[in-house]
């Protein structure tokens, strides 16, 4: 499998021009203590030639550009000032099981991204995300499982959320309990797809009664399981995203199964991202 996004180091250094713009267009100020004007630092002139420095690593250069390139995928959405300012204020440390606003918004840009890479309408939008589907406006609530123990509460958080406006899905980052040393060197990529979905299913397998119970419920079609893992493949670091779709033709009407099917198999497949 060939990464479906690419990025020479060459090219990393032109991101934090553009971001620094687009957070000037909202005047929202970036304080210099903060993550992302860290992960501005780190990626500005930045080249192949300089890319191993003693201050920083290739794997802070590799989340760094992650959430650069996801805030520029969404620069043209009309609701982006809010996502902004939460990135901006609050910790980016993407696999800590502590709360950020900050981790929040990126998973919904990361999301909205890899939904606009499949071709697919969509924009942010309440609760969080919206697609444009043939039969009108798809909600997708997003949530960050920080706590296992408060998945019930996220759960219920959503498709509370998602009643409010109509149709949709829940999508769920489970990054924060990836347990894996990164970058993880492999191989083959079937190694770390099987990995994150062993570490997927664990956490679906003990709340499955529960979604089942939802689903037959009605309060949703289905959910989206996420996690993300930074990798060591062939001499280069790349962003692995694993995408899981839970739902039950037995347990739902058959529009709101269709409905769900229909948007898993338009976003199937993991999402790779390299630098070079």
């Amino acid at each position: 499998m060939n990464p479906e996004i690419s990025m020479p180091y060459d090219e990393i250094s032109n991101l934090p021009i553009c971001v620094r713009a687009l957070y000037d267009k909202f005047d929202i100020k970036i304080r210099p203590t903060v993550d992302l004007e860290k992960k501005l630092k780190l990626c500005s002139n930045l080249t192949k030639n300089n890319r191993v420095n003693p201050k920083n690593s290739l794997l802070d250069v590799c989340h760094a550009q992650r959430v650069l390139n996801a805030i520029l995928a969404c620069k043209d959405e009309n609701e982006l000032r809010e996502p902004l300012k939460r990135i901006a204020e609050h910790s980016l440390k993407t696999n800590d099981t502590k709360h950020s606003l900050g981790k929040d918004a990126l998973f919904e840009l990361e999301l909205l991204q890899y939904i606009k890479h499949r071709k697919i309408p969509a924009s942010l939008g309440e609760p969080d995300i919206v697609i444009k589907a043939p039969f009108g406006d798809y909600f997708i609530a997003c949530k960050t499982i920080n706590s296992l123990n408060n998945f019930e509460t996220q759960l219920r958080s959503a498709y509370h959320q998602i009643e409010k406006y109509g149709r949709g899905c829940v999508a769920f980052n489970l990054e924060p309990h990836m347990l894996i040393e990164e970058p993880l060197k492999i191989t083959n990529l079937s190694v770390v797809s099987q990995k994150l979905k062993m570490a997927v299913h664990a956490i679906l397998n003990k709340n499955k009664r529960l979604l089942k119970r939802r689903i037959s419920e009605g309060r949703f079609d289905g959910v989206i399981f996420q996690m993300t893992c930074i990798i060591d493949y062939q001499n280069s670091l790349n962003t692995f995203t694993y995408t899981y779709y839970f739902s039950d033709a037995q347990l739902q009407k058959v529009e709101s199964f269709n409905r769900f099917h229909g948007l898993s198999c338009s976003l199937k497949g993991p999402i790779v991202e390299c630098i070079y």
